[in-house]
């Protein structure tokens, strides 16, 4: 059961994280129940959404915090997706925290009111907080994102109602708000009081989760590697936590599995770079004609 504490984490027999600026702890849970349940069934955070629950629509997304080395990071990730005890250590802000203490609304969501960005409503708290995450990094530099910066942080999220043009603008409108101040020096200082000395291990009915601190640490549990067994219904019998999210969402939350994570330890490779842009190839077909042709044609017809 799910219950606040400010005692600095020791024991493994539960996952400490902030929880929108309060420390909260979590314990007697299977280490492969997501964050989207753990917020709507225990915590009553009913504003993140379930729609696809394989990480595409975007509705159940929320923001991360994490610090490397002594750097905060902020990143939106996909609550349906995300096992429980991947949090332990990091700070979790849900689209109830943006609202201001005086009950005001936060400038990226007065921004959606203001230009009508919210029709159904479903994937608007995905949105606004995919919004948020790109609002802290540039009020953070004093910067107004480009266009294409706006596109990019909310290409994953998906909208049926409106068009998106809204949303877009609501973006930029964001910006000609009043500021809204965020503290990430407590944050800061709450994220070096949860952070653990040792790895975690956490076991919940026979499940296993283990969250190494270092090489050595990963070198000592030992775990036997992935194995597939058709006959049993545990499947694998260890799964790194971001490759085993989709089992637990598409209607298998009984799955028994062992997890590993290791993003404390093993940083993604960056990113490579992108291959430059294919010429953008118009062909105006006469009407009545409908002859396929090359693409080397059809670059060729558009310079006559």
């Amino acid at each position: 059961m799910p219950a606040s504490q400010h005692t600095r984490p020791a024991a493994s027999d539960s996952i400490y994280f902030a929880l929108n600026g309060e420390i909260t702890a979590v314990r007697d849970i299977a280490p492969t129940k997501t964050v989207l349940h753990l917020l709507r069934e225990d915590l009553g955070k009913t504003g993140t959404k379930e729609g696809c629950a394989e990480g595409d629509c975007g509705a159940c997304t929320v923001v991360l915090g994490e610090l490397q080395g002594d750097r905060l990071a902020m990143q939106t990730v996909n609550a349906c997706l995300q096992f429980v005890p991947t949090l332990d250590g990091k700070a979790l802000f849900t689209v109830e925290h943006l609202r201001q203490v005086d009950g005001t609304l936060h400038p990226v969501q007065a921004a959606m009111v203001a230009c009508h960005g919210s029709q159904c409503g479903f994937c608007t708290p995905g949105f606004v907080m995919s919004l948020w995450a790109l609002y802290l990094a540039h009020a953070r530099q004093g910067s107004r994102p480009t266009p294409a910066q706006i596109r990019t942080a909310l290409s994953g999220n998906l909208c049926r109602c409106t068009g998106y043009r809204p949303i877009l603008e609501a973006g930029e409108k964001m910006f000609d708000l009043p500021t809204v101040a965020f503290d990430s020096e407590a944050l800061c200082a709450t994220l070096k009081f949860l952070r653990r000395s040792e790895a975690l291990i956490y076991a919940y009915e026979g499940q296993r989760f283990y969250a190494p601190q270092s090489l050595a640490e990963l070198t000592r549990l030992r775990v036997p590697p992935i194995r597939m067994r058709r006959s049993s219904p545990a499947v694998p019998t260890l799964g790194v936590d971001n490759l085993f999210g989709v089992i637990s969402s598409k209607g298998n939350r009984r799955t028994r599995v062992d997890v590993l994570r290791t993003d404390s330890i093993l940083r993604p490779l960056p990113p490579r770079p992108l291959s430059p842009p294919t010429p953008r190839i118009v062909c105006p077909f006469p009407d009545g004609i409908r002859a396929r042709k090359t693409d080397a044609d059809a670059v060729e017809s558009v310079g006559q």
